[in-house]
């Protein structure tokens, strides 16, 4: 069960703080360092436009150094400030995780456990990117393309037993396999199901 009645508010807050916490702060440390164009500009495009249209990814492919990356980094705060607090409010997080893994599973006590929760299953939704689960490595760059920086705050986060925990997630609960997005025709114009 994802909400045990026990627990259902707490794993609610718990979602609401990662929301902040983990998601948008994750994004402000990488896009940081994958907006360093044209450095990343090609790995970038990769990640943002997997499984979108080609006419999605030409245009984003185009516009990325012609106002894009500028929008991004004016509309989600990004600068070096704001991704070297991003970092640590991560660090920080991980080890309060890390700290709350007294049984397998994150809302688990020394007294029961609840297994499996909703908590378990947005803490290592929301850490994907940084945490690498080899099933997600389509949605992902490849390491040898990222900054330095960003691999080896992977690696941090990873060797954490919260970053070792949501890699067991993916393990335990999505298996080997590869993700894939299933898709319909993609590659169409926008225009052409008017003239049909």
């Amino acid at each position: 069960m994802l909400y045990p009645k026990e627990v259902e508010d707490k794993i609610h807050t718990f979602e609401d703080d990662l929301g902040s916490r983990l998601g948008a702060t994750l994004r402000c440390f990488a896009y940081n360092y994958l907006i360093d164009l044209p450095n990343y500009h090609e790995v970038l495009v990769k990640v943002s436009t997997h499984d979108t249209s080609k006419v999605e990814q030409v245009l984003f492919d185009k516009m990325l150094d012609k106002g894009i990356d500028k929008g991004m980094r004016k509309n989600m705060g990004i600068r070096q400030s704001s991704s070297d607090v991003s970092e640590q409010e991560l660090i920080k997080l991980f080890a309060e995780v890390s700290d709350m893994l007294v049984g397998d599973y994150i809302m688990d006590t020394e007294s029961k456990s609840y297994g499996f929760t909703a908590a378990d299953l947005a803490f290592a939704s929301l850490a994907y990117p940084l945490i690498r689960p080899p099933c997600m490595k389509d949605f992902l760059g490849d390491p040898k393309d990222l900054p330095q920086k960003v691999n080896e705050f992977s690696e941090q986060l990873i060797a954490t037993k919260a970053g070792q925990h949501a890699l067991g997630i993916y393990k335990k609960h999505r298996g080997s396999e590869h993700v894939k997005v299933k898709s319909g025709k993609r590659n169409k114009y926008p225009w052409e199901g008017l003239f049909g």
